[in-house]
């Protein structure tokens, strides 16, 4: 798929940006996505660059991933993968070592989150060996994390403090699993 590929890379680019600066440990990268955000952090599933400890989604919209492929248990995931991000995982897998995990955090009443598409997202992150949290809140609606949502008038979207909350220490909490409770890998140079 063209736009899976050329999210992926510039997906890659934006790592590699990072990598570059001399303050970055890049075995120790996290993805955060809000709403729209939320295609890209199912793309990192995909992905599976080693560097990538957490990801995380709040109210993410997995807009296109029923559409542009067919997700199975036996799929390994990289036929749509261009040759260059191929051979740079293909590099990665051998300097660096590690595991991700995700939490994708829902409000149950989000109309732009089919429980289609979120199944489709989880399956990508079984599919990549990521083990997948997700926190669904009952009558919460999209853009739950923004406070300005109060002030939307279109009934879909709604601010909730208790899931915005919720949500972020359950953010904190796979952050600090992430990055403080174990010693990075070594990589070659």
């Amino acid at each position: 798929n063209g736009v899976r590929s050329n999210l992926q890379q510039k997906i890659l680019a934006a790592i590699s940006a990072l990598e570059d600066m001399p303050t970055v440990d890049k075995t120790r990268l996290a993805a955060l996505g809000w709403c729209f955000g939320g295609h890209p952090i199912a793309e990192f599933g995909r992905i599976q660059h080693p560097g990538i400890r957490a990801i995380a989604s709040f109210h993410g919209v997995f807009d296109g991933i029923l559409d542009s492929d067919n997700v199975s248990s036996n799929d390994d995931g990289d036929d749509y993968l261009p040759e260059t991000i191929k051979k740079q995982q293909q590099k990665d897998a051998t300097t660096i070592e590690g595991e991700t995990e995700a939490l994708i955090c829902n409000g149950l009443d989000d109309p732009f989150v089919s429980r289609s598409a979120l199944t489709t997202c989880q399956s990508i992150f079984a599919n990549a060996n990521i083990e997948c949290t997700v926190r669904e809140f009952s009558d919460v609606r999209h853009g739950f994390t923004n406070p300005a949502q109060d002030f939307n008038p279109n009934p879909n979207f709604q601010y909730d403090d208790d899931a915005a909350s919720q949500s972020w220490l359950a953010c904190r909490s796979l952050l600090k699993r992430a990055f403080f409770s174990a010693t990075p890998p070594s990589i070659e140079s």
